[in-house]
């Protein structure tokens, strides 16, 4: 079971996405506007959001934004009135996993959720991999290092400062 946030101004379409995401057996959460969402989101750990665009004060889009830079492990759909393509385009720029545009059927909605709960899972192995190989090229840095600090004298030692050295300064000139 998935814990879902779902943020909508309008009462009855949060009833609806309570009751919709809860027979698919998911734990739902609503949230009438952003700051509220904010605050539940620093509370609760949350898998995936569900965000109306035009809410009262700050826009799902600002509430989209922000997740996508400060809480990667959370995935977002709009479910929004606006049916606009740029608006759209917009939102999945911002990382949106979905859009979803009302009225909205029940599939609709479990398959774009189904879909974000997916993706999500597969952005975290992909981002536990890659985390993995920084680890091990670390790793491999500091015994390259270890040897060179053995071997100081040696042709071997010299090599290993050399390639050192030149590795730094790359690395520096790429930032």
């Amino acid at each position: 079971m998935e814990r879902v946030r779902c943020v909508d101004d309008d009462a009855a379409t949060r009833k609806l996405l309570v009751r919709l995401v809860g027979a698919a057996g998911h734990e739902c959460v609503a949230a009438s506007s952003v700051e509220e969402a904010r605050r539940m989101l620093g509370e609760q750990s949350f898998s995936v959001v569900l965000c109306d665009i035009g809410l009262p004060g700050l826009s799902g889009l600002e509430l989209l934004g922000e997740l996508a830079r400060t809480r990667p492990d959370i995935a977002t759909v709009m479910v929004t009135g606006e049916n606009d393509p740029s608006v759209a385009n917009t939102a999945l720029q911002l990382g949106a996993y979905g859009y979803i545009t009302k009225p909205f059927g029940a599939n609709e909605l479990l398959i774009d959720l189904t879909n974000a709960l997916h993706r999500r899972r597969l952005d975290a192995e992909r981002r536990a991999a890659s985390e993995s190989a920084l680890q091990h090229a670390s790793a491999a840095t500091l015994t390259r290092l270890s040897r060179s600090v053995a071997f100081p004298d040696t042709p071997t030692g010299s090599h290993l400062h050399r390639v050192g050295a030149s590795a730094g300064e790359i690395a520096w000139a790429l930032g």
